[in-house]
């Protein structure tokens, strides 16, 4: 249970990695998540190797924890560089979130008025 304690923020870390790869995708350079996804496991191979020998399985969860914070890194830098946004762009601001919850509370609203109907 500790383990995925621990890696619930790499988790939600890579969940980026996944909205960045369709941008690439889309954008005619699929390429570039191959390279990243490389680059990321090389270096969670490396990272395993010495923190599995120091500190046994906990290491071992660090070092995939590292490897999916270098994979979201990656993606944003290569995001941010070919898209030539600014970092405070990438970042939600109040009225996004308050977009969010409002199309939540139109799709659950939706959801129950279908139910009744059927």
């Amino acid at each position: 249970m500790l383990a995925l304690s621990i890696l619930i923020p790499g988790i939600a870390f890579l969940g980026v990695c996944g909205v960045l790869s369709n941008f690439f995708n889309s954008t005619g350079r699929a390429y570039i998540n191959s390279i990243v996804v490389f680059i990321a496991g090389l270096l969670q191979l490396f990272f395993t190797i010495i923190f599995l020998t120091k500190w046994g399985i906990i290491g071992a969860v660090y070092s995939i924890l590292l490897s999916f914070f270098i994979h979201g890194l990656l993606n944003i830098l290569l995001f941010k560089y070919i898209s030539k946004c600014r970092y405070d762009e990438l970042v939600p601001k109040p009225d996004d979130l308050k977009f969010i919850y409002d199309f939540a509370i139109i799709l659950i609203s939706n959801k129950k008025k279908n139910k009744l109907e059927c």
